[in-house]
């Protein structure tokens, strides 16, 4: 469990980082993860109120987010009152409906999941806090992706997100032999699923891709572990990603000089970057996960698969979606 001390500290060493980059323009997020971030409410609860005194006091921007990335067992009344107060929002795991989501997520005893998560959604929704959910691409739901939007828009969420799966759990439930297939058949979908729709940017995956494509822009990095991220872990460890272990120092010993993007781990992975590798979409590949690379390939600078074919495929949509289809 993060300790209070480690959350404040790692709120100050932030405030630092925004002093070197802060942008009036720009959005900024702190967001709180896990494992299950609700297991330890009072930290959340300190922290929020720790971030709305440097708020008040003009220490932080006025354009900062705040998010709860749950899989909703949690959430309770209690937790919506806090989500109110302070603005928070809620980002909920969920895999679409009961024989998808229940799949695979079970609790302890074998029991599906999918009518807790929904309750926590509805609940979040009733109470006006911004929800939306996360849904990963799983063999027991890639037939079907293409038709969640109404799935999701019955539930209130504001917006959802497909993720494809990374690093050994993929090799799991896929196969090293079955990834391309798995890759593409799962691009398809989300692909599908975005034309199909009057508002394609109800699914962020596709919105991101659109919005960069629309304005002729570079597509942005897909992750922001490559030093626009900085990463408390529950230990008090500071990293650049969520999900790795970087060992980059604790936090109550980090001067404040320290700068995530100055750590030679940032400066190596920032070498993924969709410029130096091969591909046929540069402009619209962010270069993908550099963890789920090293756990695949065993190298982050690997190619991530994923990121290349999606990226290739949604840009060839693109370019047609211009013209009249016969």
């Amino acid at each position: 469990m993060l300790s209070t001390e480690d959350a404040y500290a790692g709120i100050d060493l932030w405030q630092e980082h925004l002093k070197d980059t802060y942008d009036p323009s720009h959005e900024y997020f702190v967001i709180f993860y896990g494992g299950e971030p609700l297991l330890n409410k009072l930290v959340i609860r300190r922290s929020l109120d720790y971030l709305k005194l440097k708020k008040d006091n003009g220490k932080l921007p006025e354009k900062t987010n705040l998010m709860i990335a749950t899989n909703g067992a949690l959430v309770d009344e209690e937790i919506v009152a806090l989500c109110q107060k302070h603005g928070v929002m809620v980002a909920v795991g969920l895999d679409g409906p009961r024989a998808s989501n229940d799949a695979l997520k079970i609790d302890d005893e074998g029991n599906g999941t999918f009518d807790r998560i929904v309750a926590a959604i509805k609940l979040l929704v009733a109470g006006g806090v911004k929800t939306f959910a996360s849904t990963s691409i799983t063999p027991f739901n890639i037939d079907q992706i293409g038709e969640y939007a109404d799935f999701f828009k019955g539930l209130g969420v504001e917006k959802f997100g497909f993720n494809l799966l990374k690093g050994r759990l993929l090799l799991k439930l896929v196969g090293k032999d079955n990834l391309d297939g798995y890759y593409r058949q799962a691009v398809r979908g989300i692909i599908d699923q975005a034309r199909s729709q009057d508002h394609p940017g109800f699914e962020y995956q596709m919105e991101k891709k659109q919005v960069a494509f629309d304005r002729q822009d570079f597509f942005p990095v897909d992750c922001t572990c490559y030093g626009n991220q900085l990463v408390i872990q529950p230990d008090g460890q500071i990293s650049n990603c969520p999900f790795y272990k970087a060992w980059l120092g604790h936090v109550s010993e980090a001067s404040k000089d320290f700068r995530i993007w100055n750590q030679p781990i940032v400066q190596e992975w920032r070498k993924r970057l969709p410029l130096y590798h091969p591909g046929e979409a540069k402009a619209m590949c962010g270069g993908g996960c550099a963890w789920g690379s090293s756990e695949l390939k065993g190298s982050p600078l690997s190619v991530d698969d994923s990121s290349q074919i999606f990226s290739e495929e949604v840009l060839n949509e693109l370019i047609w979606s211009k013209y009249d289809r016969v």
